[in-house]
Protein backbone atom coordinates (compact mmCIF):
# COMPACT_ATOMS: atom_id res chain seq x y z
CA UNK A 1 0.00 0.00 0.00
CA UNK A 2 1.60 3.64 -0.75
CA UNK A 3 2.24 6.08 2.07
CA UNK A 4 0.87 9.00 2.54
CA UNK A 5 1.50 12.04 0.36
CA UNK A 6 3.83 14.34 2.31
CA UNK A 7 1.90 18.16 3.08
CA UNK A 8 3.42 19.57 -0.40
CA UNK A 9 2.48 16.98 -2.61
CA UNK A 10 -1.53 17.09 -0.56
CA UNK A 11 -2.06 20.81 -1.00
CA UNK A 12 -1.12 20.37 -4.89
CA UNK A 13 -3.76 17.34 -5.12
CA UNK A 14 -6.23 19.23 -2.87
CA UNK A 15 -5.65 22.43 -6.05
CA UNK A 16 -7.25 19.82 -8.25
CA UNK A 17 -10.49 18.72 -5.89
CA UNK A 18 -13.24 21.84 -5.85
CA UNK A 19 -15.18 21.36 -2.34
CA UNK A 20 -12.54 18.97 -0.89
CA UNK A 21 -10.64 19.83 2.17
CA UNK A 22 -7.83 18.28 4.51
CA UNK A 23 -8.94 17.59 8.58
CA UNK A 24 -8.00 15.36 10.87
CA UNK A 25 -5.90 13.27 8.77
CA UNK A 26 -8.41 12.84 5.74
CA UNK A 27 -9.54 14.42 2.80
CA UNK A 28 -13.67 15.48 2.91
CA UNK A 29 -16.51 17.18 1.02
CA UNK A 30 -19.80 17.40 1.32
CA UNK A 31 -21.92 17.26 -1.11
CA UNK A 32 -25.03 18.68 -1.92
CA UNK A 33 -28.54 17.84 -3.42
CA UNK A 34 -31.46 19.23 -4.36
CA UNK A 35 -33.73 16.53 -2.24
CA UNK A 36 -33.22 13.14 -0.54
CA UNK A 37 -33.91 11.21 -3.62
CA UNK A 38 -31.09 12.45 -5.13
CA UNK A 39 -28.93 12.37 -2.01
CA UNK A 40 -29.19 8.95 -1.72
CA UNK A 41 -29.32 8.18 -5.23
CA UNK A 42 -25.65 9.46 -5.20
CA UNK A 43 -24.73 7.96 -2.25
CA UNK A 44 -25.72 4.28 -3.38
CA UNK A 45 -23.37 4.99 -6.23
CA UNK A 46 -20.58 6.58 -4.03
CA UNK A 47 -21.17 3.40 -1.88
CA UNK A 48 -20.61 0.82 -4.77
CA UNK A 49 -17.50 3.15 -5.99
CA UNK A 50 -15.83 3.31 -2.65
CA UNK A 51 -16.50 -0.51 -1.82
CA UNK A 52 -12.60 -1.79 -0.29
CA UNK A 53 -12.05 1.83 0.21
CA UNK A 54 -10.87 3.11 3.79
CA UNK A 55 -14.00 5.49 4.08
CA UNK A 56 -16.67 7.08 5.63
CA UNK A 57 -20.20 7.66 4.51
CA UNK A 58 -23.03 9.75 5.85
CA UNK A 59 -25.88 10.91 4.30
CA UNK A 60 -28.87 12.92 5.62
CA UNK A 61 -32.11 13.02 3.41
CA UNK A 62 -32.67 16.36 4.75
CA UNK A 63 -31.51 18.69 2.90
CA UNK A 64 -30.27 16.33 0.58
CA UNK A 65 -26.63 15.71 1.90
CA UNK A 66 -23.77 13.07 1.70
CA UNK A 67 -20.56 13.49 3.40
CA UNK A 68 -17.74 11.35 2.11
CA UNK A 69 -14.25 11.26 4.02
CA UNK A 70 -11.14 9.13 2.66
CA UNK A 71 -8.09 7.90 4.74
CA UNK A 72 -5.96 4.71 3.42
CA UNK A 73 -2.93 4.97 4.88
CA UNK A 74 -4.41 5.25 8.22
CA UNK A 75 -2.17 8.51 9.29
CA UNK A 76 -2.62 10.10 6.02
CA UNK A 77 -4.13 10.52 2.66
CA UNK A 78 -2.56 8.25 0.01
CA UNK A 79 -2.55 8.81 -3.94
CA UNK A 80 -5.13 6.07 -3.95
CA UNK A 81 -7.46 8.33 -1.98
CA UNK A 82 -6.91 11.33 -4.46
CA UNK A 83 -8.01 9.34 -7.20
CA UNK A 84 -10.70 7.92 -5.78
CA UNK A 85 -12.23 11.30 -4.51
CA UNK A 86 -11.69 12.58 -8.73
CA UNK A 87 -14.00 9.55 -8.81
CA UNK A 88 -16.75 10.58 -6.53
CA UNK A 89 -16.18 13.95 -8.17
CA UNK A 90 -17.40 12.72 -11.76
CA UNK A 91 -20.35 10.91 -10.27
CA UNK A 92 -22.03 13.97 -9.30
CA UNK A 93 -24.41 14.43 -12.37
CA UNK A 94 -24.51 11.11 -13.45
CA UNK A 95 -26.80 10.00 -11.01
Amino acid sequence: MPGPLTEERLDYELRGLQGWAYADGRIMREFTFADGVGARAFASAAGELIAGHPSELEVSADPGLVRVALCSAGDGVTQDDIEVAHRLDALVGKT
